[in-house]
């Protein structure tokens, strides 16, 4: 669920910003949900499934394996950013600064 959510929102963001094709950054009126980013989403999904010879649970060791490097490489950051841009301004404190 939260990666439905969250994954609708990057493509919506990157499209927004001008990397993806305009028509994904398409929202809902009411809701402002992204909601063609989120069809093609759930397109790219059934796609995948649909591919011959491919399992549910590969595709789910692949997602596996994706998630935890993002999560990697965005706790890595916080210590590059720290590092290199020193001078920009902190909105917030991560907790454990650098151990995390």
């Amino acid at each position: 669920n939260a990666s439905t959510m969250s994954g609708g929102r990057f493509l919506y963001a990157t499209a927004r910003d001008g990397q993806a094709p305009a028509v994904l950054a398409t929202v809902a009126p009411g809701s402002r949900a992204p909601v063609a980013a989120l069809w093609a989403q759930a397109a790219w999904a059934c796609a995948l499934l649909a591919a011959p010879g491919v399992r549910f649970e590969t595709l789910l060791g692949y997602f596996g394996a994706a998630s935890w490097l993002f999560y990697s490489l965005t706790a890595a950051s916080v210590s590059v950013l720290r590092r290199t841009h020193p001078h920009l301004a902190r909105p917030f404190r991560v907790p454990g600064g650098d151990v995390v």
